[in-house]
């Protein structure tokens, strides 16, 4: 079949680096030649080359504020940091962690001026560290919200907090994940992990199911066994090691011949993209464990997702260009999990990359309305790119931070106010809340991505 003319495949652009280094130089040399043609072939480049100047413009127009104190040393020792613990992603439009470290600092000033551009232009004062240490407290409040009501049997009362309680499984899931992925609160904050991680372990089937057949049993069967999994990241408790086996290989099992994942009871299908992230998500967190024996099924689900992408980078529900829900979720959802896959040497063909990454770009100009959908959201473009979209994440973060409620008895909860709210109630916009404020980068913990061996 002939390839339509707006999907032909384009030469890939170069770093952003590289064009506005020559930009900032004022001229192009003939080393440069390549490039020159390049963009005057190129309106992403050239719409590129044109937000920057603009950008200088404008902040060259800027009162210059009084010093108070010299950033720079400390500006060029995070950045040499950075350079030293990231990791990169096929997916990063600019492979920044290459380039000199002195063009670094230019790019990231350059990043950290037009943020504060922005600020300043839309009556914000209030500064990135005001904003990280309100990030802070908002997963302390909401991290001692969900430790304070876990009951003595290790798990959380889905019915009591609003939830569906066929939805039990996930929704302990989520508050696990949510724990997992904060920074630790002192001993019981651990224990408290190992508690929950038992009490689901309970609850699990012989066959390694966890609740009930419905139509939601895979979003159990995906959040849990990922909630186990990272519970024994953290705790390297062995006895979860079992429960985990059979989970996996329920999960394996209900693999669909295509490599997807149905959410209906019916064996037969059609996979869609929500339910098959989350196996995904389980099938790779299992591997990067030890759990070898999962590549094969999570190669054949990242090829069906694969084949969900249209030609501008969203992920298709079941197909493409059926979208239910609007392309946000389902979008952000297969972009993660082509991105962990390729983290764990997964193949990706270079125009799909090309094109998820542009269709992530383009989400990231709007804003999530949930927190199912604000965490793949921040997940995803954390994952991606988390320099290039810093200030969208610490806007998504600040954001969050002041939905929460501060004060009286339930300090620390997200109110159920969303689509999902009524299914998940309580437990579910907090976890999910936490989680997006972990995810964001708002919150630092060392121990977050930091898989362990058996």
């Amino acid at each position: 079949m002939k390839t339509p003319p707006d999907r032909q495949p384009r030469a890939l652009c170069p770093p952003p680096e590289e064009i506005v280094a020559a930009l900032l130089d004022g001229a192009m040399d003939a080393e440069a030649e390549a490039l020159r043609q390049h963009m005057a072939a190129c309106d992403r480049c050239r719409a590129l080359v044109e937000h920057t100047r603009r950008t200088v413009a404008a902040l060259q127009r800027v009162p210059v504020a009084p010093r108070t104190r010299d950033l720079v040393p400390g500006v060029m020792a995070e950045i040499e940091r950075a350079r030293r613990t990231s990791r990169r992603s096929p997916f990063a439009f600019a492979e920044f962690w290459s380039v000199p470290l002195s063009k670094a600092a230019a790019i990231l000033v350059l990043l950290g001026a037009a943020a504060i551009l922005w600020r300043s232009t839309t009556g914000g004062d209030r500064g990135a560290g005001a904003d990280a240490r309100e990030g802070a407290a908002a997963v302390d409040r909401g991290t001692a919200w969900l430790l304070a009501r876990q009951t003595p049997s290790g798990g959380w009362d889905v019915e009591a907090l609003g939830g569906r309680p066929e939805y039990a499984p996930a929704l302990n899931g989520m508050a696990m994940l949510a724990l997992a992925s904060s920074p630790e609160r002192g001993a019981g904050h651990r224990e408290a992990l190992r508690r929950a991680a038992k009490w689901l372990a309970q609850q699990q089937a012989p066959d390694g199911r966890f609740g009930g057949e419905f139509d939601g049993t895979l979003y159990n069967q995906g959040i849990a066994t990922l909630a186990l999994l990272d519970s024994y990241r953290v705790t390297q408790e062995a006895s979860l090691r079992a429960p985990i086996e059979r989970a996996l290989a329920y999960i394996r099992s209900r693999q669909l011949s295509n490599g997807g994942w149905a959410g209906v009871r019916s064996a037969a299908g059609p996979p869609n993209t929500a339910v098959t992230v989350w196996q995904v998500k389980a099938l790779l967190l299992a591997e990067s464990l030890g759990w070898a024996e999962n590549r094969e099924a999570a190669g054949r689900a990242l090829a069906w997702l694969s084949g969900r992408a249209s030609g501008n980078g969203f992920f298709a529900y079941e197909r493409s260009p059926r979208f239910p829900d609007g392309p946000k979720t389902s979008a952000m959802m297969g972009a993660y999990g082509l991105i962990e896959g390729s983290r764990l040497g997964y193949p990706v063909d270079p125009a799909l990359a090309s094109r998820v990454r542009e269709g992530v770009e383009q989400l990231a100009r709007e804003r999530p309305e949930d927190y199912y959908r604000s965490f793949f959201y921040a997940a995803t473009l954390a994952k991606s790119d988390a320099a290039a979209f810093a200030a969208v994440l610490a806007e998504v973060a600040a954001g969050l931070s002041r939905r929460q409620m501060t004060e009286g008895g339930e300090a620390g909860l997200w109110q159920a106010d969303d689509r999902l709210g009524a299914v998940g109630g309580r437990l579910y916009s907090t976890a999910m809340a936490l989680l997006t404020l972990n995810s964001s980068g708002g919150t630092p913990n060392p121990n977050r991505d930091a898989p362990m061996r058996r």
